[in-house]
């Protein structure tokens, strides 16, 4: 819970707290697309999506999901 009182502190939103953030996580991706769990895992298991995976954690460098997203953003992505 610390965590999430740091947040309400430091950002006036979830959003504006996402955008710092270096690298996100599943959950963070989730969060920010409004998608299920499910659905990011998928997502993140498709070829060329830029996940990185340090033991069983999951990161994805921020821009290189705007990327992502960008590249993708007219076309759709079959999960």
């Amino acid at each position: 819970m610390q965590k999430a009182n740091e947040v309400t502190q430091k950002y006036s939103s979830l959003e504006e707290y996402l955008e710092a953030k270096k690298y996100l996580t599943p959950k963070d991706i989730e969060q920010k697309l409004g998608l299920s769990h499910s659905t990011v895992s998928k997502l993140i298991n498709t070829k060329g999506f830029p996940a990185t995976r340090i033991g069983r954690s999951i990161f994805v460098k921020a821009e290189d999901f705007e990327a992502f997203m960008d590249t993708y953003r007219t076309k759709q992505v079959g999960i």
